[in-house]
């Protein structure tokens, strides 16, 4: 069985590039592995090289791992998306690495070449997203969250602030965070959940979640799940800086659920298929997979078992 390791020598600011390398020849060859490292060296390379190898297989079992953040997870996803024969494996060395966060194993074990090699292939939910997208139509595969409005703006925000010295990750996702709650930065549109309307007009974000966390740790989703079948749409209605900041302490850790009023701030909903129109304008800015692109309207629907992915086993 073939294994490819696609590395992002971007994610993480590059600091593991050389060490991960490393670390895939050694462990590799003391198991007499037949493996492949690809650097990419552009944005849609991870994507493009997985589908190549993926159709040079032609049905043989093999491995892809995804080494870098939640964007190259997804690149990788969507090139091997139809494959049956192909598992994915996820490498966390980006900054936020939310996907790897909704499984028991630690961070570390996920790290791991020689856990990976080891682990079991899982079968996951996929979302689905038919729109357009920075200009683009697409019909494309999301592993773990699409946000909009102050959910997206942050993240906008936090990527340029990881750019910095000393601040990744849920550091620079809080500061983010900080910022556009001074500006209290919100969205306005209709959502459908399953054909019914849910929601017509302002609110302070709308996410469509498969798994639970953002923004480099923050539980925003507790009830949602990678195997259940559904997706999840999470509402925060438009509440004033007052109730959003007594909020965002229990939402960041996903306690959120158990407030008293949570129904006057929250509207979750289980949904097999959502769609996300622009109310009063012709686009909004969304966030797929920590990745921001412009949107005229996105329709979003749950796959359930789409994805077989690697889960290590301590």
């Amino acid at each position: 069985m073939k294994h490819i390791f696609i590395i992002n020598p971007a994610a993480g600011r590059g600091k593991e590039t050389e060490t991960l390398r490393q670390e895939i020849l050694r462990e590799t060859r003391l198991r007499l592995i037949e493996a492949v490292i690809h650097r990419t060296n552009a944005r849609g390379d991870a994507e493009r090289t997985a589908a190549r190898y993926a159709a040079e297989l032609k049905g043989e079992e093999a491995r892809v791992y995804a080494c870098g953040g939640d964007g190259t997870l997804n690149e990788v996803i969507n090139g091997v998306a139809g494959y049956q024969n192909i598992s994915v494996g996820m490498i966390p060395i980006g900054t936020g690495n939310d996907t790897i966060r909704n499984f028991p194993p630690s961070e570390k074990a996920f790290r791991s070449v020689a856990e990976q090699l080891t682990g079991a292939p899982r079968q996951i939910d996929l979302l689905r997203c038919r729109g357009r997208l920075g200009g683009i139509d697409v019909n494309r595969f999301c592993v773990n969250m699409i946000n909009n409005g102050f959910d997206c703006n942050v993240v906008a925000r936090a990527a340029q602030l990881k750019e910095r010295p000393l601040l990744a990750g849920s550091a620079a996702y809080m500061l983010a965070v900080f910022e556009k709650f001074v500006r209290r930065e919100g969205i306005r549109l209709t959502v459908y959940g399953d054909g019914e309307k849910i929601i017509d007009g302002s609110m302070l974000l709308c996410a469509v979640c498969n798994g639970s966390y953002c923004g480099g740790g923050i539980k925003s989703a507790p009830q949602a799940s990678l195997v259940d079948g559904m997706l999840d749409l999470n509402i925060i209605n438009y509440v004033s800086r007052r109730q959003f900041l007594r909020f965002f302490p229990d939402f960041a850790r996903g306690r959120h659920l158990e407030r008293k009023d949570v129904g006057d701030l929250l509207i979750t909903k289980k949904c097999r298929r959502v769609h996300l129109i622009p109310k009063d304008s012709e686009s909004f800015l969304t966030c797929v997979d920590g990745e921001i692109a412009d949107t005229s309207g996105l329709e979003v629907e749950i796959c359930p078992g789409a994805l077989r992915l690697i889960i290590p086993e301590h």
